[in-house]
């Protein structure tokens, strides 16, 4: 069960990079429609490009950071990264094709009861 654990971490770092990619492309697209525009006389309307550029590239960011960290913590074996990992599962869901397969298979890995245990903390015994 933990190659599955490990399979969904690598996914999920695997999805926040995407996420980060398309938010870096959409930006330089959209920089470039700007550049243009800007470049006929049109100041105000690059400006608003300027502003929906910054908050969609955000928002890719916002997304993809908590999959980044959740990978991580699932790969160093936190206790947290799991919970994390399946609110993150469930919001993948309605990203159609991959975002709907890797919520079922995140959510079947780690809510095994053989994950469950492998991501516990361990209480350290104290030496006699």
């Amino acid at each position: 069960m933990k190659t599955h654990v490990q399979i969904v971490a690598a996914l999920n770092i695997a999805a926040g990079a995407l996420y980060l990619l398309f938010g870096f492309g959409l930006f330089l697209c959209i920089a470039m429609a700007g550049g243009i525009v800007a470049f006929q006389g049109e100041h105000a309307v690059a400006g608003i490009l300027g502003i929906i550029m910054v908050a969609l590239c955000g928002l890719f960011a916002v997304l993809a950071l908590p999959s980044i960290i959740a990978g991580w913590g699932l790969f160093a074996g936190k206790s947290w990264a799991r919970p994390l990992t399946l609110v993150l599962a469930i919001l993948h869901l309605p990203n159609i094709p991959f975002g709907t397969a890797l919520g079922i298979y995140s959510m079947w890995a780690l809510l095994n009861p053989e994950a469950t245990r492998d991501l516990v903390p361990q209480t350290p015994r104290p030496a006699v």
